[in-house]
Order: structure tokens, then sequence, then C-alpha cells
């Protein structure tokens, strides 16, 4: 059965923002460490946690040896324990973990501005990566959780010094990519309650840098949240300790829904942005517009690293 398709009235463009908890609590939970990094023994006094509006109060834990942050994050089951009606069989869900081994997305493409430098007759080229939007997901019933926890160490090195469309200026910076939109409540619409395109946000997160330096953060999809599958930027594999609750009944577990064309033309050459006018998108398209992530700065976006 095919999927449904929405699109939006007219092409949008989003820009991300930092992945933090305060931005992205409507939507779910972002979970990072309570304590500064540089706390290594055990402290007198219980310190506040990082994010107090965010996160609970650490507690001493195992014999004075650990502190004990709980919950940190929701762990959700909403499916329905009891048959509610007379055609329909309940099917409980029950604990998942998994693995998403999530590799580096290839439908990340140049977009080039020729427009005229302010003091000069000639264009300025201005390049940004950008990444069209095909499909979203939600599930339900219950909350779903992403960890990273492997960083791939080994990454090809680019071939050339003049980068084509899949390839990345720094392919020693990691991020990822969180695209989520909240429902519209019109339960006859097809899907019924879709995502609201127009309020679409996405969210972004170095996972490490070209010094080494890493960030541990992990996200929990609220139950029913509308967002993109993980998208991976960079040249690195990174794997994930999923953790959700299922039934094995397909329309419980997950419910998608196609964007604008779909997956079908994740990639938008240059030439064909260049045909489609100005705003370089066809009609009903969403992209991700992707500024200078791991361009030639040595910094990269935002610095290289998102402040949490």
């Amino acid at each position: 059965m095919s999927l449904p398709t929405i699109r939006p009235s007219r092409s949008l463009t989003i820009h991300p923002e930092p992945l933090t908890p305060s931005a992205f609590s409507a939507f779910g939970t972002v979970i990072t460490a309570p304590l500064k990094s540089d706390l290594t023994s055990y402290p007198q006094t219980v310190p506040d946690p990082a994010y107090p509006n965010h996160q609970p109060k650490p507690v001493m834990a195992n014999q004075s040896t650990a502190l004990k942050t709980s919950p940190i994050s929701p762990l959700t089951n909403n499916y329905p324990t009891r048959t509610t009606s007379t055609t329909t069989q309940a099917q409980p869900g029950a604990g998942l973990m998994s693995i998403f081994s999530s590799f580096p997305r290839q439908n990340v493409y140049f977009s080039r501005d020729l427009s005229p430098g302010k003091n000069s007759q000639s264009p300025k080229a201005t390049t940004s990566l950008r990444l069209k939007l095909g499909i979203l997901e939600r599930h339900p019933y219950t909350t779903q959780t992403f960890c990273p926890f492997n960083y791939s160490t080994t990454a090809p090195p680019p071939s050339s010094s003049s980068y084509t469309n899949t390839q990345h200026p720094n392919p020693d910076h990691t991020y990822i990519l969180v695209i989520v939109a909240p429902t519209l409540i019109l339960p006859s619409h097809n899907p019924p309650n879709p995502p609201d395109l127009a309020k679409l946000r996405a969210f972004l997160a170095p996972l490490n840098d070209s010094t080494g330096t890493t960030s541990n953060i992990a996200v929990t999809y609220a139950p029913g949240t509308w967002h993109a599958p993980m998208i991976v930027l960079g040249s690195r594999r990174v794997d994930f300790l999923v953790t959700q609750f299922a039934n094995g009944v397909a329309g419980d577990d997950c419910q998608e829904v196609l964007v604008g064309s779909g997956p079908d033309e994740n990639v938008l050459r240059e030439e064909e942005r260049m045909k489609r006018g100005s705003e370089g998108l066809g009609l009903g398209e969403v992209e991700v517009d992707l500024g200078g992530l791991m361009g030639e700065k040595e910094d990269g976006w935002w610095g290289g690293r998102a402040k949490l």
C-alpha cells in the first residue's frame, strides 16, 4: 500500500537551531549529562543538575560512590491493554531495544548563490549545504529514544579539494540533524492528524569534531511526535541504541507520510535548482538549509560546537 503524501501550500526552507533541552521540550527530551565534566570525584555536596528545569536533582547511590539522576527521560507505553472495540483485538506493547546503524546522508547537496558582491560587478558565490525532506514518521503509542554510543573512527578522505554534491568539506565533524513537527488535529484527513508542515523545526548537534572533542547527547521523541528518520551528517557512521515499546502491528508501531515528492527525488542537482528559479525548490517541497555547516571555516558551523 502506498504511503499518503502531503505538501505544504508553498515551498519551505527551514533553518536548524542548536539541539538543547529547552528548545526541544515541546517535542520530547534532550538527554545530556547532568554533571559538569570536571567533576571527577564524589562531591561533599550534591550539585544541582546542569538543566534544573529539565533534569531532577541527583541523589546519592551505590554506597556514596555514584550520583543517580532519575528519571532523566520518560519511558512511555501507551499501547492499549484491553480490547476497545468489537472488531479489533488490543495488542499490548513490550519493551524493545535495537541498534540503528545510521550512515551519513548522501542527499546533501551544495547550493551556490551567484548574486553580485556588495562592492563588485562580478558575481560573488556563496555556498551552503542543503537537504531535502522526503518523509516523516511517528510512533503513536510510545516514546523512542536514540542514544549514540559509537562513532565510526575511520572516514574516507575527500578525493580532491573540489567537492561534489555528495562530498563533505570537513569529514572530521559528525552531526545529527533532528527534524520534528507538531500535529494538526484533523481526524478525517489522510493520514489522520497529519504533521503541521508550517511549524516544522530542525535541530542540529555535533557529536565530535576535528579536535577529538565529543558531545554526549541523546534524544527522546514523545509519543506521536512527527519526526524525520535520524539524519547523520559528515563521513562517519553512528550507531544508536534505540529504546521503545512495540507490538508488531505496523500501523501501531510506526506511521509514515511522504513530504512533497517524497524520497525518490531527494537530491536536487544544481542545474535543477537553477531551472526552478531563485527559490530553487519545486512547488510544495521542503528543504533544510544547513548554511556553512562543515564549511571552509576551521571551526565549522556555530563555531564547530553548539552550546547545550
